[in-house]
């Protein structure tokens, strides 16, 4: 399962823990994601860092109406879509075998400079594969696809979009908008730092449906592995977005799983874009780009000059983004605070510590380190505490009349949890009886029975109506938002954009912005 989906598989065992997101900002033009995973079995840490960044925004583009938007309508003519890549950084901690997996689109064609590539010779199946040949077993349906090589230090592979009008081709995705004129189109993956993994690749087959498409495989070996997968992910139309990629040297960098990475991408639009993402973001890091220093110190920070000058300058999670051309130092990295009152009504929970309104419309996690979720905010408002958070999602997971109390803490009942959780959904759960009255933590003990933690447990607790409820989160949760900052060009002149207090220097000038100004929007002259 793992190793045919875009994912890092270890031991060669296939993994679907759960996963929540830990930070998001949406900067125009830079957007950036943090996600965090329960890890595999014998390993630590399983995260990825995904930055999206837009090259150019095409032509014509303009809203559709709800009669436009359907699949059997023709769309405007003379519109090219925006272009824009992905940095994905995946860091895995533990185990004796990490494989970064990846896959594009249906494919006719596929390539990749990995050298000296071989056929793979068939082998039988196991849950626990020892050499290439049973590793690469799985795919059995199509044996003549099979084969590996060695990875360069740059390991690409490009995919070529099929049209030949099979499900999942060009033709049936694109319906009565397919153009046959149009240029081929096509997805390049490019691992940064991939010299010393071996390359694999063979084709998924869906034989019920008749398509197929390639799996890249970049595997590396050894003791309590420590790694931090560097991919860019470029999709484009006729000719490739990107003309150079390269790691770039972080000075004093640690060589485990939470390293800084660092990359340089030049575009063919004449962009030089420098990319930071760091698994340690309260460090200065220092590095150099297209031959100006930089020093940063955050989770996510992006620099982006053209030929007239600094195009953007963006930062998550951090407080320091310095160069030549700008600064920017945010008051806090982040927002943080401990739950105190939960009202689930009203889908609304008081935390001890000031946020600002700038938070509003942020993604925040909130847990305990047994059980963590995220959410996100609809209003945050001054309260007698702190802060009242009011969120667009409900807390509610479960609610089932109990059949019987085992024990002092035990208590089973009649209906199952809709989905049976994950590792990282086991512990840490809240539960209370029907009328909130009275609340515990639950574990899980199979999926329609709990263990209640944090007081003896009767069946007059749960009178009238004898129901047990679970909730995502509650009181004495830990509450954590990264901020953000980040400075675009609009013609002559840049606007500033986010959620925290900041000094922004550039041409020399020094603006100072309050959290709330910088939510408005402002402008620099």
């Amino acid at each position: 399962f793992s190793r045919t989906h875009n994912t890092v598989e270890v031991d060669g065992k296939s993994y679907g823990g759960y996963s929540w997101v830990q930070a998001l900002s949406d900067a125009e033009g830079a957007r950036y994601m943090r996600v965090e995973a329960a890890p595999p079995p014998d390993t630590r840490l399983f995260r990825r860092q995904v930055a999206f960044i837009d090259v150019d925004e095409g032509t014509g583009s303009r809203p559709l109406s709800a009669e436009q938007q359907k699949f059997d309508t023709k769309l405007p003519t003379g519109i090219t879509t925006p272009n824009s890549y992905a940095l994905d950084v995946f860091r895995v901690a533990g185990g004796r075998q990490h494989t970064y997996c990846f896959h594009a689109m249906v494919n006719d064609s596929f390539e990749t400079n990995a050298k000296k590539p071989k056929r793979v010779d068939a082998a039988k199946v196991t849950p626990t594969p020892k050499n290439e040949a049973e590793y690469l077993a799985i795919f059995e349906s199509s044996p003549e696809s099979r084969t590996a090589g060695d990875s360069p230090d740059v390991l690409e592979a490009t995919w070529r979009y099929s049209r030949d009008g099979k499900i999942g081709s060009e033709p049936y995705m694109a319906g009565p908008n397919y153009d046959e004129s149009s240029p081929r189109k096509f997805t390049r993956l490019s691992l940064l730092d991939a010299g010393g993994t071996r390359a694999l690749w063979a084709d998924t087959v869906c034989n019920k449906f008749d398509y197929r498409f390639t799996c890249l495989m970049a595997q590396k070996h050894g003791d309590n592995l420590e790694s931090a997968f560097t991919a860019l992910v470029e999709p484009y139309a006729g000719e490739p977005l990107i003309t150079s990629k390269k790691s770039l040297r972080v000075e004093k960098n640690e060589n485990d799983a939470l390293r800084a990475v660092a990359v340089e991408v030049v575009t063919r639009n004449g962009h030089t874009d420098a990319i930071l993402m760091d698994g340690r973001p309260d460090r200065v890091r220092d590095f150099v780009a297209s031959g100006s220093a930089i020093s940063a110190s955050g989770e996510f920070a992006y620099l982006s000059k053209d030929k007239d000058g600094l195009r953007q300058a963006s930062l998550t999670g951090g407080t320091l983004l310095k160069s030549p051309d700008i600064e920017i130092r945010a008051a806090r990295r982040e927002y943080t605070g401990k739950v105190v009152a939960a009202d689930y009504h009203q889908k609304s929970l008081e935390i001890d510590s000031p946020w600002p309104a700038a938070a509003t419309g942020g993604v925040f996690e909130i847990g305990t380190p047994e059980k963590w979720t995220s959410y996100t905010s609809t209003r945050i408002a001054p309260s007698s505490q702190g802060s009242t958070l009011t969120v667009s999602g409900g807390a509610d997971q479960y609610n089932s009349p109990i059949l019987t109390i085992s024990g002092s803490d035990t208590v089973n009942c009649s209906l199952r949890m809709a989905l049976a959780p994950l590792p990282g959904q086991i512990n840490g759960w809240v539960a209370s009886n029907e009328q909130m009255t009275k609340f515990w933590r639950a574990n899980v003990i199979n999926a329609g029975q709990f263990q209640l933690v944090g007081g003896p447990v009767a069946e007059s607790d749960f009178a009238p109506t004898g129901n047990l409820r679970l909730w995502e989160y509650g009181v004495g949760d830990s509450v954590r938002q990264s901020t953000t900052v980040s400075v675009c060009r609009e013609g002559k002149i840049y606007k500033a954009t986010g959620n925290v207090d900041a000094e922004i220097t550039i041409h020399g000038k020094k603006h100072s912005f309050t959290a709330d100004e910088l939510f408005a929007g402002v402008t620099l002259k």
